[in-house]
């Protein structure tokens, strides 16, 4: 399989050819467990307390979604090109794998973007845990630190009974919650990343195991999405 990220990026299409050519199950089992490991690891090194049990639970939901999209390409293409694609669902499975890379990737540089700019922001969602503050109150305490007012934040921590020390957040004490320019280039490159594995993977394994044009590897990868969609949203409620 093809994993160095230079290529997957710069060469899709000659990706998805060697890893229709070379599948490997063992690699791509490997790496749908990668967020998983990647997002366990982050909220350690950042110090945040997380349930285990609910990153097994999200590993396997993404063991069932890699499964679904797999599937659901195999049968639709299936429809489409009949006993021509017979045998090829180890290709559609390894390269549907490659989804998950992407979202590792993601995910690392979100992490690694928040530790070097924006240090400050894993302190607070420190505090927002240990006081568990509500949806309403985060926001609040958020909107105060941007404006930078200590009057407000003293008043919040008095209103709320708040026992963590709140003033190391304000942007006077040194960066701000969130740097802005560092946290929207870091989001950009994350929807590059998710453009590549949600469109450009899926559409280029369909098209290049089914042999049809574009307008009809399209519609497949429409309908396998929308079948991926339904199974994801059913998923989520669990």
């Amino acid at each position: 399989m093809e994993l160095n990220i230079l290529s997957l990026l710069f060469h899709p299409v000659a990706s998805v050819k060697k890893n229709c050519e070379k599948p490997d199950f063992s690699t791509s089992f490997f790496i749908v467990l990668l967020p998983g490991i990647v997002l366990a690891l982050t909220l350690l090194l950042a110090r945040l307390n997380f349930d285990a049990f609910a990153v097994i639970a999200y590993t396997l939901k993404n063991y069932a979604l890699w499964f679904i999209v797999s599937a659901s390409v195999y049968f639709f293409a299936f429809l489409a090109k009949g006993k021509e694609m017979k045998g090829r669902f180890a290709a559609i499975y390894s390269n549907a794998s490659i989804i998950w890379l992407f979202i590792s990737i993601a995910i690392l540089l979100i992490f690694l973007s928040s530790l070097a700019f924006s240090p400050k922001f894993f302190s607070f969602v420190r505090i927002a845990k240990n006081e568990k503050l509500s949806v309403n109150q985060t926001a609040q305490l958020m909107g105060i630190l941007s404006s930078n007012d200590p009057t407000a934040l003293t008043k919040f921590q008095k209103t709320y009974n708040i026992k963590s020390d709140l003033a190391p957040l304000l942007p006077g004490k040194g960066n701000g919650l969130v740097n802005p320019q560092a946290m929207g280039i870091t989001l950009a490159a994350c929807a590059v990343l998710l453009f590549y594995a949600l469109f450009l993977y899926p559409f280029l394994t369909i098209k290049h195991l089914s042999k049809l044009n574009a307008a009809s590897s399209f519609i497949l990868y429409l309908l396998s999405i929308g079948v991926l969609l339904v199974f994801a949203a059913g998923i989520s409620l669990f």
